[in-house]
């Protein structure tokens, strides 16, 4: 866990040290629990820069309801940039949720409950932030056009409500419609800020420190 914060006050809200079940609840996955912003910056990356004035006024994104398209390639810090994001959201008492994008056909075919108040699709739509991971690499068979109309349903409602969404990505934003129909690629232009993640990829360097670990 991350060293306790000193104690913030920011327009009625308090910034307060994240517990593990705030992490349950927020379903992160236990891969990003410990991440800190110090571990994924890489150097002199406008992303990183990007994300953190983002962090920054965490508050006023959070209720302006401003949010994010981290796109770029396989393994260098998208998921854990919006993880980030999302516990910073979090420390200051909004509600969040983190879902792979996969997981919304399964979710709204089986009900799949969050809690006794609601499902897993109705806190989707319904959070202060929501991160959706992974966009573009949900099974694309004979159901894609039933889970587009679930995504399209779950972002339009979030931004009639002004609610914040992040989203990764391995497609630019320019091919967004080429998996995608017009209408979401639309929707997702005009309702999130994109930002390129490039640099290193972390599982290649995780790999190979491991490789030298067990060799050396």
């Amino acid at each position: 866990m991350e060293p306790k914060a000193k104690l913030i006050l920011l327009d009625g809200r308090q910034r307060r040290e994240l517990t593990q079940p705030d992490l349950i609840r927020m379903r992160l996955p236990k891969l990003f629990w410990n991440t800190s912003f110090e571990m994924v910056r890489p150097v002199d990356s406008d992303h990183y820069r990007i994300v953190g004035r983002f962090m920054g006024k965490i508050v006023e994104m959070v209720e302006g309801g401003v949010g994010l398209y981290l796109y770029g390639d396989n393994g260098v810090g998208k998921s854990a940039l919006a993880s980030l994001v999302l516990k910073e959201a979090r420390r200051w008492g909004f509600s969040c949720l983190f879902l792979r994008t996969e997981r919304l056909r399964s979710a709204k075919l089986d009900g799949e409950q969050f809690d006794d108040a609601s499902t897993v699709f109705g806190r989707a739509q319904r959070v202060d932030m929501l991160v959706l991971d992974d966009l573009g690499k949900e099974f694309r068979g004979d159901k894609s056009a039933f889970t587009d109309r679930l995504l399209e349903d779950v972002i339009r409602e979030r931004i009639s409500q002004k609610r914040s969404l992040i989203i990764t990505s391995n497609l630019h934003k320019s091919m967004i419609t080429d998996v995608y129909p017009e209408s979401i690629g639309r929707v997702i232009r005009t309702s999130v800020f994109p930002v390129p993640v490039g640099g290193c990829s972390y599982r290649t360097a995780e790999a190979d420190a491991l490789k030298r670990m067990l060799t050396d």
